[in-house]
């Protein structure tokens, strides 16, 4: 897959990731792309005997464990690169939260759909500068950036490349959470067919550029 293709995965996946992560914690007071806050609150209900929220946590992170289940059993990819099928996912899931909030708009089904979606996107990954690219948890790349401000700090040259890598990739996550409080205010819980439809239109478009590029590499 090109280059192209390879950065519009990057970037629009972890700019929705941003989306869903806030959707998630305006709609139904919980978040889905990363789970140590989760873990804490488990242990928190634990301790406090609120067996009906240590239930709900525990759901939600079984579903992402099963997400990334599938994402490493059917979408291992050792190369690291996006394949082709790989956007059919980003339609398929765009299409889930749209039909599922239709038919469960006063339920916690959109919940747990958020949860294994996030499972299975961050369990497909990709590299830059072998950097190992993750779309939808950011605590690692604030490592990042502090280990890499460090080494450039000792006059490693390549930090500066890893260092603008981790700080990208943050910015493009809170602009999708950014974008989705301010259309939160404006439609409420309908965020939820906007960010199902902006899937829909990322994989659609993605999957036309490649079409595109196959047929004018077929022409050459």
């Amino acid at each position: 897959m090109s280059k192209r293709l390879n950065d519009g995965w990057k970037y629009s996946v972890t700019f929705l990731a941003g989306a869903c992560n806030a959707c998630a914690i305006l709609v139904f007071s919980s978040t889905i792309s990363h789970y140590s806050g989760n873990l804490t609150l488990s242990a928190l209900a634990i301790a406090q005997k609120e067996y009906w929220i240590l239930a709900s946590l525990a759901l939600n992170i079984c579903m992402f464990i099963l997400g990334a289940m599938i994402a490493g059993h059917y979408f291992y990819n050792e190369s690291g690169v996006i394949k082709p099928y790989y956007l059919s996912i980003l339609i398929i899931f765009g299409g889930s939260l749209i039909i599922s909030h239709y038919l469960f708009s006063d339920s916690n089904y959109v919940l747990r759909i958020l949860a294994f979606g996030m499972g299975v996107l961050n369990g497909i990954y990709l590299k830059e500068n072998e950097i190992l690219i993750r779309t939808t948890h950011m605590s690692g790349y604030l490592t990042d950036i502090g280990v890499n401000l460090g080494r450039f700090h000792q006059g490693d040259k390549v930090a500066l490349a890893n260092l603008s890598i981790a700080v990208r990739q943050v910015a493009i996550f809170v602009s999708g959470c950014l974008a989705t409080a301010i259309i939160y205010q404006l439609q409420g819980d309908n965020i939820i067919y906007i960010i199902g439809i902006m899937y829909l239109s990322v994989g659609f478009v993605l999957q036309s550029i490649r079409i595109l590029e196959n047929r004018f590499v077929k022409t050459i």
